[in-house]
């Protein structure tokens, strides 16, 4: 296996106030539902609040719901995916990076056109095991796992699919970890 990582060279500039808003808008769901953050609750207990407060959510920014249920399901995702790298399930990783950029684009609305279409090449490419945006969103760059067989396929489609991009391959590691001076 190995990562591709793919800048689209769309400059992210978070200062504009739209990750801020993002933010607020889930700060506001949290306190709205008692607690100090949505790591503290599930999404059925999001779906169950937006349910009482029916139609009655002046109180609450535009489209707080999806937006909540995108912290809430990606705090699942990350542990999920956690459990299926220790197993080696790297399959069902995979899928949790296409559902976790679906969930980025769409719930979160963090994407850019150019990031939905580097991923939805890597998800159109055989070898491919997932493929979703990393940073701050609003453009920037795209992380795909793909068998290594494959890879140079993968980056002659990008070339052809999307030529304003630019990759390089890089190889999974040992993550960061304490480190004690001898």
């Amino acid at each position: 296996m190995v990562l591709v990582v793919t800048d689209t060279h769309v400059k992210h500039e978070l200062a504009g106030g739209e990750f801020a808003n993002r933010r607020a808008s889930c700060e506001a769901v949290a306190k709205s539902m008692g607690v100090g953050s949505l790591a503290e609750v599930t999404l059925d207990q999001v779906n169950a609040h937006f349910t009482r407060l029916g139609a009655d959510l002046s109180h609450l920014p535009e489209k707080a719901f999806p937006r909540a249920r995108h912290v809430v399901l990606e705090i699942s995702r990350t542990v999920k995916a956690k459990e299926c790298f220790l197993k080696g399930d790297l399959v069902m990783f995979g899928q949790l990076m296409n559902e976790s950029h679906r969930s980025l684009s769409g719930d979160y609305e963090v994407s850019c056109k150019e990031l939905d279409q580097v991923v939805e090449t890597a998800w159109r490419t055989e070898g491919v095991l997932g493929s979703r945006m990393t940073g701050g969103g609003f453009g920037g760059s795209a992380i795909t796992l793909i068998k290594k067989e494959h890879t140079n396929a993968f980056l002659q489609r990008l070339k052809e699919k999307c030529p304003f991009s630019s990759s390089f391959i890089t190889t999974p590691g040992v993550g960061a970890k304490a480190w004690a001076n001898p």
